[in-house]
């Protein structure tokens, strides 16, 4: 469900809906938990509000930017583009950090291509 929604997010809000609805009819405990686990999932890719003032500026600090699953021909996924948006204003702010980029090859139709070397370019 998580890979489902990172692919098409508020698009995939009912899928998903109908989709916990059936793991609750099977299983109302696990159901319950998938339910919350979206639910904060799709906070976090909306509403949360991510702090990054009072860090230390000196060359202590670290930007890790995680990697997702990139595009079938080796592309980066709108969720990646965002993530490095996010650490380029981070690093922006804060000119002394290191950035640090990570992921695998994840490209059905480009083996070659990895989502680190991707947000490296």
């Amino acid at each position: 469900m998580i890979s489902y929604y990172s692919t098409y997010q508020s698009t995939a809000k009912t899928d998903i809906q109908r989709l916990v609805e059936k793991l609750k009819a099977l299983n109302s405990t696990k159901g319950e938990e998938w339910e919350k686990i979206m639910e904060y999932w799709d906070y976090v890719n909306t509403d949360m509000n991510v702090n990054v003032d009072g860090l230390p500026n000196d060359d202590s600090l670290c930007i890790t930017v995680l990697g997702v699953a990139l595009n079938d021909d080796g592309t980066m996924k709108d969720e990646l583009v965002g993530r490095l948006q996010t650490a380029l204003a981070s690093a922006q702010k804060y000119p002394n950090a290191y950035v640090a980029v990570t992921g695998g090859g994840t490209a059905k139709n480009n083996p070659n291509a990895t989502e680190a070397d991707k947000m490296a370019a």
